[in-house]
């Protein structure tokens, strides 16, 4: 794949603030436990993942004035993220998400936020598609309106990957699947697409058929604690997720597709970037933060080769 030297990606940026019970979690009662806050959204958390992985990154999302917004902006510059395409909203607030996990660190519930992102509209976009069309390739999630995701399909001409976020928001992008280069949905986000209930490995093969049948190129579907399935025109693998010792899970989906970005990018097969990204995830699963800010491609090619006989560097 040639390169042109940056990477787009058009999405969230919010405050994340998690809360994880220090016993089984009580519904309908106030929990002992220990909270969290954090810089987050999906956008900016691969956005960050690339960037410290050696990648210059163009980051277009939304950000208020007020002192969280502030924040945000400040952990995109810290680490050299170009944030100058991005749109600031005077008087506006930022966007927050709140997660829940259970006692085990897995997630129970979160709500989000997200009403700034209603002011990137297609107009904004379109005054962006210069920088959008010249780079390697453009990530998007589904945190704007559905006619700001469905104007990007149409006019976009680099290779567009998207991560769906959720399966409430992965319908926004269920009409213009044909148009993406790269999906990397959960199985809840891929039975949206199908409309099905997926409940096997073979709902799961069958589902990566019929996506990569809607002119999907490549595809990432993660399957828990199956791991993942990646799919292209050569065939389909399923990639068994790495050892590791679970803290929880919060930002790992963003790492893992922060990876597959990257390694897409230098070159690699599907199933060699489902490895690497399985190995990152693990790496992510193990740390408190939504993002390891010491991951090196190195690491985490040494952990998939631990992981995985078959990966070759």
């Amino acid at each position: 794949m040639g390169r042109n030297g940056y990477v787009v990606v058009i999405g969230g940026s919010n405050i994340d603030y998690f809360a994880t019970p220090d016993k089984k979690l009580m519904l309908r009662e106030s929990n002992p436990g220990k909270l969290r806050i954090s810089c987050g959204g999906v956008g900016r958390n691969i956005a960050e993942n690339l960037a410290r992985l050696g990648e210059k990154v163009v980051f277009i999302s939304a950000f208020g004035t007020d002192r969280h917004s502030q924040l945000l902006k400040k952990s995109c510059t810290d680490v050299g993220i170009d944030i100058s395409h991005s749109l600031t909203v005077r008087g506006g607030n930022a966007t927050s998400y709140i997660s829940v996990t259970d006692d085990t660190g897995a997630m129970f519930v979160a709500v989000s936020d997200m009403e700034l992102y209603n002011r990137i509209t297609k107009q904004f976009i379109r005054r962006r598609m210069d920088i959008i069309n010249g780079a390697d390739m453009v990530c998007v999630d589904t945190n704007m309106d559905v006619s700001v995701i469905e104007y990007l399909t149409e006019n976009c001409r680099s290779p567009m990957f998207c991560d769906p976020v959720s399966a409430p928001k992965a319908i926004k992008i269920r009409p213009f699947l044909g148009r993406l280069d790269t999906v990397k949905p959960n199985l809840g986000e891929a039975e949206v697409f199908l409309g099905v209930k997926i409940d096997d490995l073979e709902g799961i093969e069958y589902a990566a058929r019929n996506m990569l049948s809607k002119g999907v190129r490549r595809l990432f579907i993660s399957c828990g604690a199956r791991g993942a399935l990646c799919a292209d025109k050569d065939g389909q693998y399923l990639v068994p997720p790495c050892r590791a010792e679970f803290i929880n899970d919060n930002g790992a989906g963003d790492t893992g597709s922060a990876v597959i970005i990257k390694s897409l990018l230098d070159g690699r097969s599907v199933k060699q970037a489902a490895m690497l990204s399985q190995a990152a995830s693990a790496f992510c699963v193990e740390s408190e933060l939504p993002v390891c800010r010491d991951l090196t491609m190195d690491m985490i090619e040494r952990r998939a080769k631990e992981n995985y006989e078959d990966f070759e560097s």
